[in-house]
């Protein structure tokens, strides 16, 4: 058995065909490529500008990629993406795939460092800005918390912005 392979279609778009062609690629993925033998996966991703779609395919083999695209519905689907953007295929192996170590921890979701109404957590607490402090060995990082009013950093009972702080003994106390 062979080792399998990654399929990735990097199409270029015009931007206001751009959901058009999420939508049409998601739809031959799930009624046409995730039907076929060797299929493992399929990841798409969207450029932030709108104008480039990458479809990244995992296939057991070589073999299933050229025996999907020989499929006439396989095929249906590639011709209707090539009239609405301009496709890009090539078929890759995996040479080196890399994670972050386990033990490692991770950084907290963009939305969770967001600063509030565009100042840093720790600006309003009167620091410096920045989205973290450290008290021994221990990262803390400060989402921003919702008002009553469901806006962050406000609370409309009190007529101000909700104050955030942290401190070494609360921190502790976690």
């Amino acid at each position: 058995m062979s080792d399998p392979v990654t399929f990735v279609n990097v199409i270029d778009v015009d931007p206001s065909k751009h959901q058009e062609l999420i939508d049409l690629l998601a739809e031959g993925t799930e009624k046409v490529m995730s039907k076929r033998p060797g299929f493992i996966s399929v990841t798409l991703l969207a450029s932030l500008d709108r104008t480039r779609v990458i479809n990244v395919a995992r296939w057991a083999s070589a073999d299933d990629v050229k025996a999907t695209q020989a499929d006439p519905d396989a095929a249906e689907y590639a011709k209707r993406t090539a009239a609405i953007a301009r496709p890009g295929p090539g078929l890759y192996a995996v040479v080196g795939e890399f994670a972050a170590d386990p033990h490692r921890p991770s950084p907290p979701p963009a939305a969770a460092m967001a600063p509030l109404h565009g100042r840093p957590v720790s600006a309003q607490r009167g620091g410096a800005p920045r989205a973290q402090e450290q008290f021994d060995d221990v990262v803390f990082w400060y989402p921003p918390r919702m008002g009553d009013d469901g806006v962050p950093g406000r609370d409309r009972a009190r007529g101000r912005r909700a104050q955030h702080r942290l401190t070494v003994d609360t921190a502790r106390r976690c």
